[in-house]
């Protein structure tokens, strides 16, 4: 949601991890409800005890994906691709935490000089997140 215009744009994502060891790598394949289409490869590798830096291709900004007591933190600068704020430079922050029942809640923020942009918040029940499609080998909880 844009936090000055009221624009919802509905979204569905199809997001798969793979974890050989050394590398995570998270795929998203992107559906707009208007039609728009995008997709996205990070490749995180770890810098230190629980901490993860990411790269996407054709992408200069680099992305830090941490755990703690909230969840899975992914933390980056990047430039909007679209809206009104189209060719800004902003920051995203993200938080992927399990309920006790298995739902997958993503929520996150969109920022421009600490002021809040637009929001994402996605709920996954347990049955529309297939069991193959989590990453192995990382663990969310602190």
């Amino acid at each position: 949601m844009s936090r000055f215009r009221k624009v919802k744009r509905g979204v569905s994502v199809f997001v798969e991890g793979k974890w050989d060891g050394e590398t995570l790598v998270v795929s998203q394949d992107i559906a707009f409800h208007d039609g728009g289409r995008d997709s996205e490869t990070w490749r995180y590798k770890r810098l230190g005890d629980r901490v993860y830096e990411g790269r996407r291709e054709g992408f200069a900004e680099t992305s830090i994906l941490y755990p703690d007591e909230d969840g899975l933190h992914r933390d980056y600068f990047g430039i909007m691709r679209s809206g009104p704020f189209r060719g800004m430079r902003v920051r995203y922050r993200y938080v992927m935490s399990l309920d006790g029942d298995g739902t997958l809640n993503y929520r996150g923020v969109v920022t421009k000089w600490g002021i809040r942009l637009g929001m994402v918040a996605v709920r996954a029940m347990p049955d529309a997140v297939p069991a193959a499609l989590l990453p192995t080998g990382i663990s969310i909880a602190a």
